[in-house]
């Protein structure tokens, strides 16, 4: 069940603030690429884009590439790993938007996981934004 939660195997390598995007297309089970092409035509990105988006945008490539499949809702502003233990639920898919950060997040036996272009995936625990505060999330059921 862990496998539903990976990096896109098309995502470029290095830090390019694009947070967004991959947790856009590991939300919707697409490429980097798909999600990419869709912000970019159409909010008509310039040539040098490197892949920041704004929740509006998300929204574009979610409504085109997940099939509404999803329920959004606003968080509380506690922290990533107090809303995690307390709000994600087995069998969910979560992408949560945190203090200028999207990561993905589900709970498999017991313990959540968290993914993002940083780190891949890890238990929150060792998650690098754990602290960070919640402002928006999103789930959907896994497949």
């Amino acid at each position: 069940m862990i496998e539903s939660m990976t990096l896109p195997n098309d995502m470029p390598a290095g830090k390019m603030g694009n947070c967004g995007i991959v947790g856009t297309a590991i939300f919707c089970e697409s490429t980097y690429q798909e999600v990419w092409e869709t912000i970019r035509k159409a909010f008509r990105k310039p040539g040098n884009w490197k892949g920041s988006s704004r929740h509006s945008e998300r929204q574009v490539a979610l409504k085109a590439l997940n099939k509404k499949r999803s329920t959004s809702f606003k968080a509380d502003g506690s922290t990533l790993n107090t809303w995690a233990y307390r709000e994600v639920k087995e069998g969910m898919l979560y992408m949560v938007r945190t203090t200028c950060h999207i990561q993905c997040l589900m709970k498999y036996k017991g313990q959540v996981w968290v993914c993002d272009q940083n780190q891949g995936t890890v238990p929150i625990e060792e998650y690098w934004g754990r602290r960070k505060r919640t402002q928006w999330a999103m789930c959907r059921k896994i497949k």
